[in-house]
């Protein structure tokens, strides 16, 4: 694979499958807003951090500290997933780094595969990104699904909608679903004050 480009020319994921072709080692840096670097080994990838780590020696200590491997693996698809479009900035290769820094090996297909799904479902969140979700009294008897309801049920109190979504566990688009249902239904309060909802007005279907 090439030692260094623009971004502009050559995107993350052409870089990635470059270096998986290639069998390529080491650490594939990208430097840009939103900089991270890349380990490898033989072409699989052994761990993904924000960051560049030939300038920031922390950056290696993060991955080693990440403790057991799927939580290294989602820690690296996430990563991925908010870089994968990247167009600003350009790629550095360095096949003398030390790329096999944890020991994992992960194809760079299936990790891409990962980070592009990941990357969808963070969008679908983009319309509550930054807002704090409660409850309101709606005046009448109103009819939830199975999804809002838990959404109901796990909010004892105003949460960001962020914090929501990793308290329930679920994918973006299954809250952003949810809180739609909820706002349609009348029981998200508008801007403002916001009283607690009283569940005795809520019945579930």
């Amino acid at each position: 694979m090439m030692r260094r480009g623009p971004l502009d020319r050559y995107p993350v994921e052409w870089v990635l499958r470059q270096a998986a072709a290639s069998q390529a080692s080491g650490t594939v840096e990208f430097n840009g807003p939103e900089p991270m670097t890349v380990f490898l080994h033989q072409g699989s990838v052994c761990g993904v951090a924000a960051g560049v780590a030939s300038q920031d020696p922390s950056v290696v200590a993060r991955l080693r500290a990440a403790g057991d491997e799927a939580r290294a693996r989602h820690e690296a698809v996430g990563v991925l997933a908010t870089r994968l479009t990247a167009r600003v900035g350009w790629y550095y290769h360095d096949s003398l780094a030390d790329g096999d820094v944890a020991g994992w090996r992960w194809r760079v297909a299936a990790l891409l595969l990962d980070a592009r799904v990941r990357g969808r479902e963070d969008r679908s969140m983009v319309d509550w990104e930054g807002r704090t979700v409660s409850l309101r009294p709606t005046g009448e008897g109103i009819s939830l699904g199975a999804d809002a309801w838990a959404v109901v049920t796990a909010l004892a109190q105003t949460l960001p909608a962020a914090e929501l979504r990793v308290r329930l566990g679920w994918e973006g688009s299954r809250l952003a679903a949810a809180l739609a249902e909820l706002d349609r239904s009348g029981a998200l309060p508008l801007p403002g004050p916001r009283p607690v909802l009283d569940l005795d007005l809520l019945t579930t279907s």
